[in-house]
């Protein structure tokens, strides 16, 4: 018992001196540890307006319009800040804004991959990719899905429908060990679910690595999704490595110009130039 105890009381007070919650089923201990350190966000609460002084402007009349979700590689986690063309808007909350990063919808409050890319305008942007979501949070019914669907709701009530979903997610659930056939099931029900209730294209990206973690097989079942459900396949950032990345997750100016040049390869689906990247 003496010994028992005694690790009971090392453990709290390592756990208090660094600052950091002990494991709980809603915050694992890992993550917890990261979170404190910097290199994760906290899942609950994030906010996606931390963009200085935004822009309002008259949206467009007509435009492509490309709702982004996903997580954190999807918003504005990236090493530094890009420069977006003027003919690209960025919709948030109903409003149309001037496009910089980090833009407004997505969590972060670095640089995008989406401002490397040279758009052929005029372009919208919908951001609503959260960092450090699993998939279950974003398929009907999580806490997730309506950030999804009011973003449409608020477009096509502007009179600009979707035209595009990109999707890009992965990291937390190959961290958190989801059950690949779980993952699957759940990307299936979200990509099932969006053509009907937000309209456009699906774009499928691929990616898993994390701090160290990569999860093949998650990234098997987001390519076998992408084929069975028809939606078209996107980059795959697990063959980013470690060259590629700040913190083992989030992009550096490599790696964020390396997506875009991934990105690029789809000019004929996205409305961006055939070399992609700026």
């Amino acid at each position: 018992m003496a010994l028992v105890r005694t690790a009971v009381v090392l453990l709290i007070g390592a756990a208090a001196g660094a600052g950091v919650m002990l494991h709980t089923q809603k915050e694992p201990y890992w993550k917890a540890q990261l979170i404190h350190a910097g290199l994760l966000e906290r899942r609950a609460g994030m906010r996606d307006d931390l963009q200085e002084n935004p822009e309002e402007i008259a949206c467009p009349a007509a435009a492509t319009v490309i709702l982004i979700a996903g997580q954190s590689n999807a918003a504005s986690h990236g090493e530094s800040r890009g420069a977006f063309t003027p003919d690209v808007t960025n919709f948030y909350q109903g409003k149309c804004y001037r496009a910089r990063d980090p833009l407004l919808g997505g969590s972060g409050k670095g640089g995008s991959v989406w401002s490397r890319l040279a758009w052929r305008g005029p372009v919208v942007l919908a951001p609503v990719a959260e960092g450090l979501t699993r998939v279950e949070e974003w398929a009907p019914g999580g806490r997730l899905w309506p950030r999804i669907t009011q973003t449409a709701d608020q477009l096509k009530a502007a009179g600009l429908p979707v035209n595009l979903v990109i999707w890009h997610q992965g990291e937390s659930d190959a961290m958190d060990a989801t059950d690949p056939e779980k993952y699957r099931a759940d990307l299936a029900r979200l990509v099932a679910a969006l053509p009907g209730r937000v309209g456009g294209r699906l774009v499928l990206a691929s990616g898993s690595r994390c701090q160290g973690v990569i999860e093949p097989r998650l990234v098997a079942a987001q390519k076998a999704v992408a084929q069975a459900s028809g939606s078209i396949p996107g980059p795959d950032t697990d063959t980013l490595g470690e060259d590629y990345r700040i913190d083992g997750c989030h992009l550096n100016d490599k790696g964020l110009t390396a997506f875009a040049a991934m990105w690029g390869r789809l000019g004929n689906v996205l409305p961006i130039t055939p070399a992609g990247a700026r």
